[in-house]
């Protein structure tokens, strides 16, 4: 997984573990882009996966130094965090 660009960022909770942030961003290999082929067996292929505007929540504990204002800094940490992207959809929020 990988991080193509952060769109925005916004603090929503301070407590003791940290500060969670929800993070919107575009994500490689998160959507369909061409779904599979099954029949004919010849013409057989599998999906294709593109990228996609996502969402994900992310407590960054308090002795973390990170500046989420960083972009490549805050890029490089989400990676990092094996993370369940969500699919953005504009209804959720």
């Amino acid at each position: 997984m990988s991080i193509l660009s952060i769109e925005s960022y916004e603090d929503v909770l301070l407590d003791d573990d940290g500060i969670t942030y929800e993070v919107l961003a575009t994500v490689e290999d998160q959507v369909v882009t061409r779904q599979a082929v099954y029949n004919p067996p010849g013409k057989a292929s599998p999906e294709e996966l593109g990228p996609g505007l996502c969402w994900v929540a992310v407590t960054v504990p308090h002795n973390e130094d990170l500046d989420p204002e960083n972009e490549e800094q805050f890029k490089i940490y989400l990676e990092s965090q094996n993370l369940d992207w969500n699919v953005y959809n504009e209804s959720v929020f």
